[in-house]
């Protein structure tokens, strides 16, 4: 396990939880794939956390400690950056999904149109057959539907009836960033509650040494219908806006 310098006792713990999950999934979806392990199911693992607590840090240490168990990998984002970022490919690109089709509307079509152009790219058709593991970052701008495409391509590819085909899906999210536009949001999903084991980072890294500003943050990342009626996290906020940072006032531009 790694920590930096300015990391809190409690962000440590936190992380140390994540990637002992992790492992744990991954060390028994291992000894399945090698032959060691009885054949069961092995659930996918999600973690979500706010902005700076270490998701994709420790998603791609993750990354890394499955391939030292000699794991096929792929990294994969709906977000070109993102996808850059952590030297993946875009998610519409690795499973050929189509453009302009509404997936939203026509899960299976989309499927199916996806299918028939994998089976026409011998090296798509290839990653996807004998992959393991697949890193998909930034998992809550998914949408429930696009997330049942993935588990229809897999599946039929793979010939399996175990959900993905029997790949091992591991994902970062942070449920308070936009969700999918026109679609249902990733966590109303069938296949969360059954294939997925959801763990939850709380503290920000960046921000561990600076306490004021971790309270500052903290309201930011809370449902705004419970904080609309409450006056003493109000006046709260208010206090540290006032207190914390350095305005520029009256100052004028040359």
């Amino acid at each position: 396990m790694f920590s930096s310098a300015s990391q809190n006792n409690v962000s440590y713990a936190d992380q140390k939880l994540t990637v002992t999950t992790y492992a744990y999934s991954i060390d028994k979806y291992a000894s399945i794939v090698q032959g060691h392990g009885a054949p069961t199911h092995t659930k996918n693992v999600i973690v979500h956390g706010a902005p700076g607590s270490g998701n994709t840090l420790v998603g791609l240490w993750t990354v890394l400690y499955a391939l030292s168990q000699e794991l096929r990998c792929i990294s994969t984002t709906l977000m070109g950056a993102c996808a850059n970022a952590i030297g993946g490919i875009h998610l519409h690109k690795s499973f050929c999904l189509p453009i302009q089709t509404n997936c939203s509307s026509h899960p299976y079509r989309c499927a199916q149109q996806s299918l028939d152009k994998i089976r026409r790219n011998q090296l798509y058709l290839h990653a996807l057959l004998t992959v393991d593991v697949i890193f998909l970052d930034e998992a809550g701008q998914v949408s429930a539907e696009q997330l049942s495409i993935f588990d229809i391509i897999l599946r039929k590819l793979r010939r399996s009836r175990i959900p993905f085909g029997g790949v091992l899906l591991i994902g970062t999210m942070d449920h308070t960033q936009t969700q999918p536009i026109k679609a249902l949001p990733f966590l109303l999903s069938s296949l969360i509650l059954t294939s997925f084991t959801m763990v939850q980072l709380k503290e920000s890294v960046p921000a561990a040494e600076d306490t004021l500003f971790c309270e500052f943050q903290n309201p930011t990342r809370e449902n705004p219908h419970v904080l609309q009626n409450d006056h003493v996290k109000k006046d709260c906020f208010s206090w540290l806006v006032e207190n914390i940072f350095r305005y520029a006032r009256d100052c004028t531009v040359p």
